[in-house]
């Protein structure tokens, strides 16, 4: 079993209307996609906040690969993806600098409780274990991933 290292996360909030990168604390939800970039043995998480609540229809807005694409747009060094590892939903209080990380990606499915705290481990917001989303994965479509998993102690 290889040590995995954990690149810092990248999340950027995104103002839709005008395709520009806006202050941080302007919006508190949005997707996370995780990924493992070609290197060996690395994960990152990628994450788009662009919506005031999780339960706005414009979570919609973007698909999980996507956000990639926006990054990029920014002007964002984004990582050559060699796996898709899952995505979700990030929601955030800035006041109270806690997040929660739940739901999935209906292309790449969840990702582990315990991947997902370690990739925003850093961020200097305290992740709320309550709102991870723990569910089996699902969706596991590429059995690369699923034996990615498998091979660094992750049960799918």
């Amino acid at each position: 079993m290889t040590e995995l290292i954990y690149q810092p996360p990248l999340i950027v909030s995104f103002d839709p209307g005008t395709h520009k990168e806006v202050d941080f604390t302007k919006y508190n939800a949005g997707k996370f996609v995780v990924i493992k970039p070609i290197e060996k043995g690395e994960v990152k998480l990628y994450g788009l906040l662009y919506v005031l609540s999780i339960e706005s229809k414009a979570i919609d807005m973007f698909n999980h690969r996507g956000l990639l694409t926006i990054l990029i747009m920014l002007g964002k060094e984004v990582e050559i993806v060699d796996l898709w590892l899952g995505g979700g939903l990030l929601s955030f209080n800035h006041s109270e600098r806690t997040l929660e990380a739940s739901g999935t990606s209906e292309r790449f499915g969840n990702v582990p409780v315990s991947l997902t705290e370690r990739c925003l481990d850093g961020l200097g917001y305290h992740v709320l274990t309550n709102g991870l989303n723990k569910r089996a994965r699902s969706n596991i479509q590429d059995k690369k991933v699923v034996d990615w998993y498998k091979n660094h102690g992750f049960e799918v």
